[in-house]
Parts: structure tokens; C-alpha cells; sequence
């Protein structure tokens, strides 16, 4: 058993990469400033911040828990569709192209492999990852204006149905739409991530019969542990591992914790996600399909409530004494830390 400075020291000598975050949806309607700390994230019950103004993740903290590379989401809400969500994905990359170029240095955009030398001499980086296809605005000219922009990852849906799929709370949902199908086959053309985090499974299905690579599922639970629509069922963590993708392990309470329970049984019942719990998620997939298949995908400032021991990205090294505990090896304990995401990042952006 690894003494903890050792542990630390294997922490802080491994790329860590996180999946996905939503912190600039926050920054944005609050008009923060990613590079200086913002107020920790709220614990259930206590009274909201003004203007929902939490966060889990900003840059002290980034380099506090020694995130070297994230999935920086640009999430349109429901209430903006057509050009209006265009506007406002275009508003959110504005926000994070400021805090890059804020950084002086210290923040670059991962856009190919070739950005990973910028990782390996201290700096850090965004991968910046497109929620929900619906600021596409139903035009293949606006993904490929996006690409151009530094966009290297999307999902077609969020929660609910949109011009490209259903999503997971949708009733009786259907498969992709043909728009959908054109847009799997332009990601494949111009060499970005498919991400099928809160897709329903009809247009999995569909997905996978169109996409050219690996696929990531970004921000997800395990269904066999944590049974809701959200969270992804072994059929499709095999084919995400058959195809070499990854599936990010989310650390969001409800989504990790209580088994079959209603959200409304778990506060109820007033249970607390810890650190452990997030790692039966993981380990469940690395046991089952093997650790090359697994990673961390926090959606971090996608909730408004904390994982005790997971309050924010400074907290981090937490998981990695976890999976120490449970016996991973240090080549696995790298790769569920970062190499799996750097390997399938490699593999399609070149």
C-alpha cells in the first residue's frame, strides 16, 4: 500500500483530464471571471447564492486538484433555440476565449494531439465541447463554423427531444433524425469527438452505426448501480469499450447514489454521496470492460449540490486515494485519471 505522499505524488505526476464541466454557462450569467476563485458550491438545503452564483471549478482550483486538461461545455438552455442558441453558444465560447486569453499562457485550447506538448510543460487546457446540437440552428455550415472555432466534441442532445435525436426523458423516444445522421457523418469528416451523454438509446443505436471512431459517453453514472434514464446500461458501456471510446464518470449526488430510489426518497432519506461511491462507478466499468475504458467526467457546475469529498476540482486527489484502496495498479490508475481521454483525443483530432 502506497504511503499518502506517494499517493499525492502519483496524483500530481499523472495528466489528469476531466470530461466534462459546465463552468462557463455559470460565468457567463453571472459574468464572472473564470482565473480568480469563485464561491464554493452549495451543499443541499442551504439557501442559493445570489444568481445561482456557485461554483465547482475555476482556476485556482483547477491547479489545486491538478486538472491539466478539460471539456469545457457550451450548453444552450431550452429556453434559446434556433439562432437565438446560436447567439448564445457564440456568446459562451467568447467567455472562454477570454479566460484564455486572460491566462496569459497559462490556459491553452486543445485542438489536435500536437497540443499536448503545451500540457506537458505546465500549462493547461480546454477542450471545448458542444451540449446539445440545437445551436447548430439545423445547418451543417454552423458545425463546420464551430469546428473552425476551436470546437472539438459534441453531443447531439441534452435532456430533451431537439432538431438531431430524443433524449433521455423523452417518452417513448424515437432515433436520430436525418439531420442527426448528417451531422454524425460531418463530425466524422471533420475529425471531432461524438459524445452520447443524455442521448436515448434509439438514437444510440443509431449513432453507432454511423459514427467512424471512438465514442464517449462525457458526464454518466452506471444504470446497474444507479438505476435512471440518465445513466448508461452494460450494452452500451461494451460498445463504447468494443469502439476504444471512454465513459466519464460523473460525481453528481443523485445520479451516483440510491440504487432505485426517487430523487425525492434520496433527499428524503438525506443521503450522502461520498468519494467511494464515484469509484464504484468507475470500478464497475474497469472490473467489467477493463480500465482502458473508463475516466472522470464531473459535470462540475452542471449541479447545484456536492459529493462529499468531490466539493470542487481542488479535491480531486481524493479519487486518487481511493483507487489506490481499491487496489488499481498505477498504469490503470493513469489512465482513469487522464490517458484513456488523451488516447481517444489522439486518436480522432490527429
Amino acid at each position: 500500500m502506497l504511503t499518502r505522499a506517494e499517493i499525492l505524488k502519483l496524483h500530481r505526476q499523472s495528466i489528469i483530464v476531466d470530461g466534462h464541466a459546465d463552468t462557463f454557462g455559470n460565468i457567463l450569467s453571472c459574468n464572472g471571471d473564470f482565473l480568480k476563485p469563485g464561491p464554493r458550491a452549495q451543499r443541499w438545503g442551504e439557501k442559493k447564492h445570489p444568481h445561482n452564483n456557485w461554483q465547482h471549478m475555476d482556476f485556482p482550483r483547477m491547479l489545486k486538484g491538478g486538472v491539466d486538461l478539460q471539456f469545457m461545455a457550451i450548453y444552450t438552455p431550452p429556453s434559446y433555440q434556433s439562432a437565438d442558441a446560436t447567439l448564445y453558444a457564440l456568446k459562451m465560447l467568447t467567455a472562454m476565449r477570454k479566460a484564455v486569453n486572460d491566462s496569459k499562457g497559462k490556459i491553452v485550447f486543445i485542438r489536435s494531439s500536437k497540443d499536448f506538448k503545451e500540457l506537458a510543460k505546465g500549462k493547461k487546457g480546454f477542450l471545448i465541447d458542444i451540449e446539445s446540437g440545437t445551436c447548430l440552428d439545423k445547418s451543417l455550415r454552423l458545425l463546420e463554423m464551430f469546428y473552425y472555432l476551436g470546437v472539438r466534441s459534441i453531443s447531439l442532445t441534452q435532456n430533451h427531444a431537439n432538431e438531431l435525436a430524443d433524449g433521455v426523458r423523452v417518452d417513448n423516444p424515437c432515433g436520430l433524425t436525418a439531420f442527426g445522421k448528417q451531422v454524425i457523418k460531418e463530425v466524422n469528416r471533420l475529425g471531432m469527438i461524438l459524445d452520447i451523454a443524455h442521448l436515448a438509446k434509439p438514437g444510440f443505436r443509431d449513432a453507432v452505426k454511423i459514427a467512424a471512431g471512438p465514442i464517449i459517453s462525457s458526464h454518466t453514472g452506471v444504470r446497474k448501480l444507479r438505476d435512471i434514464p440518465r445513466n448508461i446500461d452494460d450494452d452500451q458501456i461494451k460498445e463504447i469499450a468494443r469502439r476504444k471510446g471512454v465513459v466519464g464518470i460523473m460525481y453528481l449526488p443523485e445520479f451516483i447514489i440510491g440504487g432505485n430510489l426517487t430523487f425525492q426518497e434520496i433527499a428524503r432519506r438525506k443521503m450522502v454521496c461520498r468519494v467511494p461511491d464515484v469509484v464504484d462507478h468507475i470500478a464497475y466499468i474497469a472490473e467489467k470492460f477493463g480500465a482502458d475504458y473508463v475516466g472522470l467526467g464531473s459535470d462540475f457546475d452542471g449541479y447545484s449540490g456536492v459529493t462529499k469529498g468531490l466539493e470542487d476540482a481542488a479535491k480531486l486527489p481524493n479519487i486518487t486515494i481511493e483507487l489506490v484502496k481499491r487496489g488499481f495498479h498505477k498504469d490503470e490508475i493513469r489512465k482513469i485519471l487522464g490517458g484513456n481521454w488523451l488516447r481517444v483525443i489522439k486518436h480522432v483530432l490527429g
